[in-house]
């Protein structure tokens, strides 16, 4: 079991780069390794996208997300949100490469969840064909389970198992 998650996770080694991504979700995790990356001088800016705020929800998971930044240390004036209303991951990276061509960024590291890692490099992969923009997929550390044990959670179980649904799904329509 410990093998399969690790041949299924892609953590490919941070480098300087114009930017950090820090996708939609997941704010217990994202946010904090993106802190981490903009303390090691890994980008000057955090690139956030949001997704709309669903019924009952006051608050956008993206202002979470920028509160949790400045609370590790990330000045306001380094922290990018695009309200482009995502929905998807797919969306998150058409987002991201238009900022990109806006701003003429040559490479970005791309924080997410580690069993999501698989996912977004592909998708990020397929959208930045043909573009000069280099894409970099960084994963973040989990939190409430272990990635030597992670069978052992049923939390982490479930993040696996839609995971792997997801990826095909996404090879299917896309």
């Amino acid at each position: 079991m410990r093998g399969a998650a690790r041949a299924w996770i892609v953590d490919e080694e941070p480098v300087p780069s114009d930017v950090i991504v820090v996708l939609a979700g997941s704010l217990e995790t994202r946010p904090h390794a993106a802190a981490k990356l903009y303390h090691a001088e890994m980008a000057p800016k955090i690139l956030m996208t949001d997704i709309p705020a669903r019924e009952g929800l006051e608050t956008p998971g993206v202002d979470y997300a920028s509160g949790t930044l400045m609370m590790n240390g990330v000045p306001r004036d380094a922290i990018v949100i695009q309200r482009t209303g995502v929905t998807s991951t797919i969306d998150e990276a058409n987002a991201v490469l238009a900022w990109c061509n806006a701003t003429g960024a040559a490479r970005v590291l791309v924080v997410t969840d580690p069993f999501h890692t698989r996912r977004v490099r592909w998708i990020f992969r397929r959208i930045f064909e043909g573009h000069a923009t280099e894409v970099r997929v960084v994963a973040s550390e989990p939190i409430g389970y272990d990635l030597d044990r992670w069978w052992q959670s049923e939390f982490a179980l479930i993040e696996f198992n839609n995971e792997l649904v997801k990826y095909a799904y996404y090879q299917l329509k896309y």
